[in-house]
């Protein structure tokens, strides 16, 4: 069971850095399409190495229930011939002729006496010698998989524990925040109509929160800093626009499962690099869907390099949190 288990999590291991690459290549071919587009080949590849452990544990299974299927078809039926005339197995005649030589006037030839050869001496071994070896063998191996085996769990559970413990942090900080700021209902009550967001949006202003980010998914929110309530209407409308559209498009539940994924992946490069994409073209597409809406470039990049310095401390394994984007160098003026 365990070198199963183990040839399993070889193939993942290969069969994923396979997908990875792939949507790498995938995206530097369609360097020049939008950033949603490249967003959502990221989104399908975290879809793929979420579903491939179990297309893999899968696979006996469904061979088995194959074989199975295979065992219990109906037999076949093989004619009989006796006598020049053709019998199947299900009309055979109940007694069989008899066509022993006696009966038929043949005389059986004579039987000679068999000549028993002597059987040569044979060599035997220590009967507890091999499955001693045997055994010591098995151990070893038990041993090493148990180890790998071990090894994973902790690096999981030592990156979800992170994860968790920073959630927690941020989610009783923001228990005790306040979501009263009168100047910032109009322009949120219009950004949300604007995007045609039809669940419930709360807007709260943290001492804990030092950059603008989206939070949450059954009961999204955007959290902002305290000192976002003496920002100018320009960096209001800009702020909200963003992190309105994370949650539209489901962005917090993506980035969450996208950090599960890795957590799972953790001993796998490639998954962190992809993991890094993702956000990436994240931000960038939401940076995009930003300026479509009229705003200037140049003017969306200064308010960016104005609060950046503060986001660089949100940059954490957040699970559920996609804080305003940095990447004021990919905004075209």
């Amino acid at each position: 069971m365990v070198d199963v288990l183990l040839e399993q999590g070889v193939e993942v291991i290969i069969r994923s850095s396979l997908l990875v690459v792939v949507a790498f290549v995938a995206t530097f071919a369609l360097h020049r399409a939008s950033a949603s587009v490249r967003y959502w080949v990221w989104v399908l590849t975290f879809g793929g190495l979420l579903a491939l452990p179990v297309m893999i544990a899968a696979g006996p299974l469904l061979t088995i229930i194959t074989s199975s299927h295979d065992v219990i078809s109906a037999p076949t039926v093989t004619p009989v011939e006796m006598n020049g005339v053709q019998f199947s197995a299900f009309d055979a005649p109940a007694a069989m002729p008899d066509l022993s030589p006696e009966t038929n006037g043949i005389s059986a030839p004579a039987t000679q006496n068999p000549v028993v050869q002597p059987t040569p001496a044979v060599r035997t071994r220590d009967a507890t010698s091999v499955p001693e070896a045997r055994r010591e063998t098995a151990s070893s191996r038990l041993d090493l998989d148990s180890l790998a085996a071990l090894i994973w769990i902790v690096g999981a559970a030592a990156i979800l524990g992170y994860g968790a413990v920073q959630w927690s942090k941020l989610a009783r900080a923001i228990r005790v925040a306040s979501n009263e700021c009168d100047a910032w209902k109009p322009l949120f009550t219009e950004v949300v109509r604007m995007l045609r967001l039809r669940r419930p949006v709360r807007l709260i202003f943290a001492d804990a929160i030092t950059a603008p980010m989206a939070w949450g998914t059954l009961r999204p929110a955007v959290l902002l800093p305290l000192d976002a309530k003496s920002w100018d209407a320009d960096r209001q409308r800009i702020v909200l626009t963003h992190e309105l559209i994370h949650i539209k498009r489901f962005d917090t539940l993506i980035n969450a499962l996208a950090l599960l994924i890795c957590a799972l992946y953790w001993f796998n490069p490639l998954a962190w690099l992809a993991l890094h994409r993702l956000t990436s073209e994240c931000e960038q597409s939401c940076d995009d869907l930003v300026l479509s809406g009229g705003t200037r470039g140049s003017d969306y990049a200064a308010h960016l390099v104005a609060v950046a310095y503060t986001a660089l401390y949100q940059r954490r394994l957040l699970p559920g949190v996609t804080p305003l984007s940095q990447n004021t160098h990919a905004i075209q003026a």
